[in-house]
């Protein structure tokens, strides 16, 4: 078994627009190399990736920030790698293969598809109908595509196989592609086989990779809903503890403002309907560890440093692509204008294009652009990290394919090395624990790190405030709500008034109540959440917030392996639902492996002062640090840790607002937490001291003082 440390998987990212017509062997072969292999995309790249200073020079010059990631330089340099830190399957082949199609419908069968068709699957006849009713049927076929779903691996909508036995009809482009793919990667099992429309999402696993699918969501943005626009999610765990999100989409196309803010839209909107299902229904960028967004999003070049005529645009653009300008085009490139300005995908990243743009050119080897159109970079891939986690992806190359000659698009492929998750074993000799992802799991002896026996994490948040986007209409009331992945971290029983309000309101269910995918309801959460503050964009909460992440529920241990925070911060509203205004996500496992796992019995005066409390409540000077009413020992690290953070609250994409905190996180053992004082019970508590003092008093032997002065 392969250490935890430092696991690494090899993925191939890949994305094409078919342009409406198959691909011929020879494309496929150069957009996919054989089974896989990485020395063809690797070895000697066309173009290669660009250093991390040439890469933060240019992003420099653009406005857009630069990525270190909490102060770790990210390294792109090739080289020999340690065996026993890589978990790859095979040094030599991807672990899992990535592929976006969009326009990928067709209807004519190539005749290098007989080479496919050995075993005689399909019917190739593909002889002209002539018949009224034959062509009604082929409009309607057409039609229908647009708005079509097939999942052809699982669910109702399996397409049908082919079965030798049986009649054959009319070949499907859907069983071309997947032949074709298959012939070229017969190493790899099919993991997803979507399709919406025109657009296909393709994942291929390397035989041996513990993968599994979690979800499969499409949204349409095209004309009417069409499907020709829109695009399809796909969520994964590999290895238990990491879960990938893989992305492609279509965006709306031509040049101009108007269209330029249709495009920022549309990701918005298929980030919001491919959101899995969830009690909070969060986008694929905040409940994964990493997403990747990948597709023809059809951002245009623009050069806007002086007004030019449409021709005239044209022309200067095709100059600088004769110049090999490739800077000069970057930085008149829309998708980097969206990120610098937060318009769309806030918090992803792309690579700059230091190559020649993909579109538009005539559909043949090589580069030859079309007079009439402005060349641009249309296909792209980002991909974005949750906190602490954009250090975890690697680029290995990024380049177009020039031999892609069936399209009039050039497709576009990067390689990445992406490091997993560390897994963290939450109890000794646990008889069963709980995977933090999906499933439960057997115990096994592969985990990096031990927590302390009978041990609870505790968050303690300080600091806590928000700057909100302004936006037309009423001012918000806001309030944070804390919600984990799995939800039994912190999820906590709802009191008496809370189940009351959840039992008046039929739309609640036990925990976080919903009364659809985008409504949650005041009451009946379950989850912990700060005071409301009315009427401000900038609120602020005085105090700390203290968080108990549980290690065990119904005796069961919890993994945090993969293990997710989400600061949710809602618009409090009269009516039965409350507004999502933004989110940020937390990875938990980071933050658990940062504090030391060793417990002493010292005091730290710098610790959180709900903290101290806790420690020093109903405890004389003279004692040891023992809870009085619970008559156990409390075991604190001394060492504190203490991380500020000030993040983007995103929606969907788009950039909300601000937060900050400061978080200080504890190892405590066998820790009473006492309730929380509140006006009711502090004259209970006075009420009680005086008595107290009164019997004291009437017990008190008298002294010969006061005897004297009473004789």
């Amino acid at each position: 078994m392969h250490s935890n440390r430092d696991k690494k998987i090899r993925v191939l990212v890949c994305t094409a627009n078919l342009g409406n017509s198959c691909p011929n062997l020879e494309s496929i072969a150069a957009l996919i190399p054989e089974d896989g292999c990485i020395s063809e995309v690797c070895d000697s790249p066309n173009y290669p990736v660009p250093t991390v200073e040439e890469e933060n020079k240019l992003r420099e010059e653009m406005g857009l920030q630069c990525f270190t990631d909490n102060g770790f330089t990210l390294d792109y340099v090739q080289g020999e790698e340690n065996s026993e830190q890589n978990f790859s399957t095979s040094r030599d082949h991807f672990d899992i293969i990535v592929c976006g199609f969009q326009e990928a419908t067709f209807t004519e069968c190539p005749e290098h598809y007989l080479d496919l068709n050995t075993n005689g699957l399909f019917n190739t006849d593909i002889t002209p109908r002539t018949s009224v009713i034959q062509s009604v049927k082929k409009d309607i076929h057409t039609v229908k595509k647009f708005f079509k779903t097939r999942d052809h691996l699982n669910g109702p909508k399996q397409a049908k196989q082919a079965n030798p036995s049986q009649p054959q009809g009319h070949f499907s482009d859907s069983n071309v592609m997947g032949s074709m793919l298959q012939n070229r990667c017969p190493s790899y099992d099919f993991s997803v086989r979507y399709q919406r429309g025109e657009m296909r999402l393709e994942v291929l696993v390397r035989k041996g990779l513990d993968v599994e699918t979690i979800s499969v969501n499409a949204q349409n943005t095209g004309v009417l809903n069409a499907a020709n626009k829109g695009g399809i999610s796909a969520e994964l765990i590999v290895e238990k503890f990491t879960r990938l999100a893989f992305c492609t989409a279509h965006l709306q196309a031509h040049e101009g403002k108007d269209h330029y803010q249709q495009r920022c839209q549309m990701t918005s909107s298929i980030l919001q309907g491919t959101a899995p299902q969830g009690p909070l229904h969060l986008d694929l960028s905040l409940t994964s560890h990493l997403t990747f967004f990948l597709g023809d999003l059809n951002f245009r070049t623009d050069l806007e440093e002086r007004e030019l005529a449409k021709e005239e645009h044209i022309e200067k653009v095709h100059q600088l692509v004769e110049e090999e300008k490739w800077k000069e085009l970057n930085k008149a490139d829309e998708l980097f204008k969206a990120l610098k300005h937060n318009d769309c995908l806030v918090g992803f990243r792309t690579l700059p294009c230091l190559f020649p743009p993909t579109f538009k050119v005539e559909r043949k080897k090589g580069l030859s652009y079309l007079k009439q159109r402005r060349p641009s970079y249309t296909d792209r891939i980002l991909w974005k990290g949750m906190h602490d986690m954009g250090s975890y992806v690697k680029p290995l190359a990024y380049e177009p394919i020039l031999d892609f000659s069936t399209s009039d698009h050039k497709p576009l492929r990067g390689a990445f090395e992406i490091k997993l998750n560390n897994d963290i074993k939450v109890r000794n000799h646990a008889p069963r624990e709980r995977n933090s992802m999906i499933h439960w799991h057997d115990n096994k002896s592969y985990y990096e790190r031990e927590v302390p026996s009978n041990a609870n994490l505790h968050l303690f948040i300080s600091d806590l405030e928000c700057n909100l986007k302004e936006k037309k209409g009423s001012t918000p009331d806001p309030f944070i709500v804390f919600v984990s992945n799995p939800r039994e971290l912190i999820h906590l029983k709802p009191n008496r008034w809370q189940a009351f309000a959840s039992n008046v309101r039929k739309e609640a269910r036990v925990g976080l109540g919903i009364n659809s995918r985008r409504k949650v309801l005041l009451h009946g959460t379950g989850f912990p959440r700060t005071k409301c503050v009315h009427s401000t964009y900038q609120p602020q909460w005085d105090g700390e917030t203290h968080l108990v992440i549980k290690m065990e529920e119904q005796g069961n241990q919890i993994d945090l392996s993969g293990a997710m925070l989400f600061f949710v911060v809602m618009d409090q509203s009269l009516s039965i639902e409350n507004k999502i205004i933004g989110t940020f996500s937390l990875n938990l496992a980071n933050l658990s492996m940062a504090i030391p796992s060793q417990l002493g019995d010292e005091s730290d005066t710098n610790q959180p002062a709900r903290l101290n409390a806790m420690l020093n409540r109903f405890i004389r000077p003279t004692m040891s640090v023992r809870h009085r009413r619970s008559n156990t020992m409390v075991h604190s690290d001394p060492r504190n840790i203490s991380l500020k953070f000030q993040q983007h609250l995103t929606k969907n994409g788009k950039h909300v607002g601000w937060i900050s905190f400061t978080v200080c996180c504890k190892w405590l053992t066998n820790l009473a937490v006492p309730r929380e004082i509140t006006k009711r019970r502090l004259r209970r508590i006075k009420k009680k001291r005086k008595k107290q003092n009164e019997s004291e008093l009437s017990l008190s032997p008298l002294s010969p003082s006061v005897i004297l002065s009473l004789t």
